[in-house]
């Protein structure tokens, strides 16, 4: 993609080019930060990533009148759901049996294709959030569950939007 592909339509206003120069500190800071999505040391309320999630909001708030395009604006959006859901007991707990691969197959609710490679899949998120929920409340206690439909909401949002913003950068329809 060019940078041409960054901006959405009616960005050559110079109204529109001072709202973009607004957010660039916002944007560099968040260029610099961003990884700290696939760091593996990261600790619930690590200051680095409650810090990146301030950014973040912020960084959206800037972002949203500009003539930036969606598909940037929606890349940036993920990332900051993504750290929202790195920051809980939910996403330590699905991480911890991810790692540990534990034999599941006393959760009646489960079929063996539902963790097939050792790691819950993400269908089960939408076809069995009850099972999930005890799954994650039996493996790591009651506090895995905390906020469960809100992170399981936020999740099943980062999962879709990524599909649709790799199908619009590679110029296809995911309707």
């Amino acid at each position: 993609m060019d940078a041409t592909g960054l901006l959405g339509p009616n960005c050559e206003s110079e109204e529109e080019k001072l709202k973009l120069t607004k957010c660039t500190t916002l944007l560099v800071d968040y260029s610099k930060k961003v990884s700290i999505l696939n760091a593996t040391d990261i600790k619930l309320n690590d200051t680095k990533l409650t810090g990146f999630i301030t950014l973040c909001k912020k960084t959206m708030i800037c972002l949203e009148p500009t003539c930036l395009s969606e598909a940037v604006k929606d890349s940036i959006y993920v990332s900051c759901l993504s750290a929202e859901i790195k920051n809980t007991e939910f996403f330590s707990c699905v991480t911890k049996i991810s790692e540990e691969k534990p034999d599941l197959s006393s959760y009646d609710c489960l079929k063996p294709e539902d963790y097939a490679s050792g790691v819950i899949e993400t269908s089960v998120l939408e076809s069995k959030p009850e099972c999930l929920k005890t799954v994650l409340e039996g493996f790591c206690g009651e506090e895995a569950a905390n906020n469960f439909d809100e992170n399981v909401s936020k999740l099943l949002s980062v999962s879709m939007l990524a599909v649709e913003i790799k199908a619009r950068l590679n110029g296809t329809s995911t309707e």
